[in-house]
């Protein structure tokens, strides 16, 4: 809309320049630009103030919708803002007869009740709200109609294959899946001609970035869809330190360890008030299922399941699996195959490793499978690595031979890496603050198991 404006009053504020200009009075031309000039910007403040002074009844909807694949229903927690320019009386009608409505405080005092009643087993309620006030429910329970999508994630040979099935009508217009700390942005679901969506992955580098969308951020629903997902699966930046603690446990109650499909929507939960405006937007997720071939089978980098013990705190771990902290650490990890799987004889393993950090060296340590058994279950009195194997700081390495290091009882990989501070010669003095402290960030440690069963 500013392009298109901005293209008229160019286009306009250059007729006078041409028209002078033809007639050798170039002077003029300047003096009719200024008062067109001012003529063009006085109606577009009035335009704005007259857009100002009448705004419509709006009604916004954020929601987390959860399903799992092959059954129908999803389970619905909505946050709803109603804003009004004037006095009025407001209805809404939960979804279906499963939704139960939390209201919350009015901004504007003093408070106005809010009055509920059941009409065809389904909640309303109806309340008076004043001009300028903005109003706040939450709505939570189960929308039958909708049917997730077919979503399973079968372990082979040649890696992890995704595939969809079954996709709704309208299709999403952008998802990824999660699978542990394994994520693959999707392509634009809804472009793509075939009823059915079919996957290889395997990472095989140790950079291995999480992307959670390949589509460029230039919309302001872009914006608040990559805020959305930073609550959920966390950021590197600062600003996710700043989430309150039952942000928290939203969190871990909604990141699951089942592999899922996540993907955006726009359409809206609740019925459209017959006044105003809607706007929605809801991330929706289909727990998916896993199944694993009768034949050899490959664990990619972060999907197997991970365990991680550390000595002392001040360590984070994302959703996403990298590990950020402070000053030196040793972490003790041990990786499994998922949930479900057959026991294995193990084939193959490949340890990756990416740790960014300004002024920290690290060391990698291979646990033999026989002593496993005697690892610590907490780090309080620290662990000694004298008995296992260094491998330096590689990033990427073959486990040689893979039975030394797989314990076949307990069907897990275990390693140390240790983080500890370098020594820099060229510093004077004893450590600032900004030097005691400074973090580090381990974006990957992970493992790829293959193996075949028993």
């Amino acid at each position: 809309t500013v392009l298109v404006y901005l293209l008229i009053v160019g286009a306009l504020l250059l007729i006078p320049v041409f028209a002078m200009a033809h007639r050798n009075r170039p002077e003029r031309a300047w003096s009719a630009t200024v008062i067109l000039a001012l003529i063009l910007g006085f109606g577009a403040l009035i335009m704005a103030q007259s857009s100002e002074e009448n705004p419509k009844t709006t009604l916004n909807e954020v929601y987390l919708a959860e399903g799992i694949s092959g059954q129908a229903g999803l389970n619905v927690q909505s946050a709803v803002g109603i804003f009004s320019p004037n006095d009025q009386t407001i209805a809404l009608r939960a979804p279906s007869e499963t939704f139960t409505l939390r209201p919350s405080k009015s901004k504007i005092r003093p408070p106005v009740p809010m009055l509920f009643d059941i009409q065809d087993n389904r909640l309303e309620t109806r309340f008076s709200i004043h001009a300028n006030d903005l109003r706040y429910l939450y709505f939570e329970g189960a929308e039958n109609a909708f049917t997730p999508p077919q979503v399973n994630f079968s372990y082979g040979a040649e890696g992890l294959k995704v595939g969809i099935s079954k996709l709704p009508d309208p299709v999403p217009e952008e998802a990824f899946l999660v699978v542990r700390r394994l994520v693959v942005p999707l392509d634009n679901l809804a472009s793509i001609p075939a009823d059915s969506i079919s996957q290889l992955v395997r990472p095989n580098t140790a950079s291995r970035k999480t992307i959670f969308t390949k589509r460029t951020i230039k919309r302001t629903r872009d914006e608040m869809r990559d805020k959305f997902r930073k609550l959920f699966f966390g950021s590197h930046d600062s600003s996710f330190a700043a989430i309150k603690p039952s942000a928290y446990r939203l969190i871990e109650s909604y990141t699951l360890p089942r592999p899922s499909l996540y993907a955006w929507s726009s359409l809206p939960v609740l019925a459209l008030p017959e006044f105003g405006e809607h706007r929605s937007f809801g991330l929706h997720r289909t727990g998916g299922i896993e199944t694993f071939v009768d034949g050899p089978m490959v664990f990619p980098q972060g999907t197997l399941v991970r365990n991680t013990t550390a000595k002392k705190g001040g360590l984070r771990t994302l959703p996403t699996g990298a590990i950020r902290g402070q000053s030196s650490h040793t972490i003790l990890f041990h990786w499994r195959p998922p949930p479900g799987a057959p026991p294995l004889e193990a084939q193959a393993v490949r340890l990756f490793c990416d740790l960014e950090s300004k002024g920290y060296a690290h060391e990698i340590f291979l646990i033999p499978a026989t002593q496993q058994d005697s690892l610590p279950k907490d780090l309080k009195d620290g662990i000694s690595t004298d008995s296992f194997e260094s491998i330096g700081t590689v990033r990427e390495w073959e486990v040689a031979p893979p039975t030394t290091y797989f314990n076949q009882e307990k069907q897990q990989v275990s390693a140390v890496i240790r983080i500890q501070k370098k020594n820099d010669p060229k510093a004077s003095g004893p450590p600032t603050l900004h030097t005691r402290f400074r973090p580090w960030t381990l974006n990957n440690f992970e493992v790829e198991l293959e193996g075949k069963p028993l």
